[in-house]
């Protein structure tokens, strides 16, 4: 995981697609530790570019029932970054679908924070 992890940081988005990126990416082994993939999965959000944000957001629909924990924040941010281009094509669908999911799974017990919501 670590040199998926090394790759990723150094490669992505300039010479990765998010794509590519979002098909590495899986639940965390240890949820509680605090490394190299933690450090990614929290920044994660903020590089992925406007114009892949719906994909993202698909993405990430579809690991809602990995838990909570299987991939830190990055699910929550990523409701953030979708609030934030709610406007632009193609990012209501996606950003609903998440949204339902992380609000009606029994896997997410403390989402949404007061924090992750406009």
């Amino acid at each position: 995981m670590r040199l998926k992890t090394v790759v990723i940081g150094a490669l992505y988005p300039r010479l990765m697609s998010t794509a590519e990126v979002l098909s590495l990416l899986r639940p965390q082994r240890s949820p509680e530790s605090f490394g190299p993939y933690a450090v990614l999965l929290s920044h994660l959000s903020t590089r992925i570019p406007a114009a892949d944000i719906p994909a993202a957001l698909s993405w990430a629909a579809g690991r809602v029932q990995d838990g909570e924990d299987a991939f830190g924040d990055l699910l929550p941010q990523l409701v953030r970054r979708g609030w934030e281009s709610v406007t632009s094509p193609g990012t209501r669908e996606p950003l609903a679908q998440l949204t339902a999911g992380l609000g009606a799974g029994h896997s997410w017990p403390y989402w949404p924070r007061q924090d992750d919501l406009p």
